[in-house]
């Protein structure tokens, strides 16, 4: 019996999020592998969902100490000899040049996110570290056509070594639900409590949105917040100066996202920089129509599914706009809804995606 081909996943830390998402996925949908994961600083909890054949290394990296990690870096590949080094944004692609001076012959890289503004794709120091560690990639793997274009045009990588592999979910786990018929409406969302998400100008657009209503209208909408992160406190703390504590619910982390999805009936995301959120991909498989804002492939999926609108990035007014249009448009909004679960079901399967990252793992 041959042995399996070893898959070292290196990432900037293992903990709840849509990359992390992936990556479980990935190792958990790909047994045929053994799979490694070395968290560049540290794990948490997450790693209790993966399959227990998975082996964790945390490289515990502290502030100014990138030399010290690399080399331990460099003596794992060493010691492991994988297969295939599977490094994730930008913190991971400074040990592509690492895997190869260790002799690893299969480098893949995936970029899941942008920068966060255009100003940003054009720095100078990301450019440059970009340019300098991913020539060492054989392939790369971006999650829309927006950030391909990116590393075409900007940072020089070939057409052909990137491929746009589209986030694929669990459409056994996230599928169509019956919401509760009830006289309640709430809006909802599902990401890291941080400030790329701004998740404070969805809540002060939710606090214009209830002033719009009639009082008692307003009384029966809420905002669901799923997730954690640094910005918990500075959240709280706006909610509380906007008046809305009653009908804005804190959730944190959830094993259950499925189950918050039903709570919900409008999916938002208001993220400053985004690639293709799972969050939005697993909320569409539920049946639920999307708003939110105009970023990454975001839009480019609701074109096509019809599932959904976007508004521009920061703009409070669009956003206003767009919650009381949600409000008041019953049959439109769940016919977004269906067009989502179907768009999904037909195009964003988790097996799509493990098929192709098999692909590329297995490529001479």
């Amino acid at each position: 019996m041959l042995a399996k081909k070893t898959i070292v996943h290196i990432t900037y830390k293992i903990s709840a999020g849509g990359l992390e998402q992936v990556l479980l996925q990935t190792v958990n949908g790909l047994p045929q592998y053994k799979h490694v994961v070395i968290a560049i600083s540290t794990s948490d909890d997450f790693i209790e969902r993966f399959d227990t054949s998975t082996q964790f290394i945390n490289l515990e990296k502290q502030a100014g100490g990138s030399a010290k990690v690399l080399w331990a870096g460099f003596k794992l590949l060493r010691q492991l000899k994988p297969d295939v080094v599977h490094t994730y944004n930008l913190a991971g692609a400074e040990f592509l040049p690492i895997a190869f001076f260790a002799g690893v012959k299969k480098r893949v890289h995936s970029e899941h996110g942008t920068p966060q503004t255009q100003a940003a794709l054009r720095s100078n120091k990301i450019t440059w570290l970009r340019k300098t560690f991913l020539p060492f990639a054989n392939h790369i793997i971006v999650v829309s056509n927006q950030l391909k274009k990116w590393l075409v045009d900007v940072i020089g990588q070939s057409n052909s070594k990137v491929s746009v592999v589209l986030n694929g979910i669990n459409t056994k786990v996230y599928k169509l639900h019956t919401r509760a018929n009830t006289d309640t409406f709430t809006f909802g969302t599902v990401a890291r409590l941080s400030p790329e998400k701004n998740q404070g100008l969805l809540i002060e657009a939710f606090a214009d949105f209830l002033l719009r209503l009639p009082q008692q209208q307003a009384n029966k909408c809420f905002l669901r917040i799923v997730g954690d992160g640094p910005q918990m406190s500075v959240l709280v703390a706006l909610v509380a100066q906007l008046n809305v504590t009653n009908q804005v619910v804190f959730v944190g982390n959830s094993n259950q996202v499925s189950d918050e999805l039903a709570l919900i009936d409008v999916f938002t995301l208001t993220s400053i920089s985004e690639g293709m959120p799972m969050t939005i991909l697993e909320a569409m498989a539920t049946g639920l129509p999307i708003l939110s804002t105009n970023v990454g492939n975001i839009s480019g999926v609701l074109e096509a599914s019809k599932g959904g609108k976007v508004v521009p990035s920061e703009n409070k007014e669009k956003l206003v706009e767009a919650l009381l249009w949600f409000y008041s448009k019953e049959s439109e909004r769940l016919d977004m809804g269906s067009k989502a679960h179907t768009y999904v079901q037909n195009n964003c399967s988790d097996t799509n995606m493990l098929l192709a990252y098999q692909s590329i793992y297995d490529a001479k």
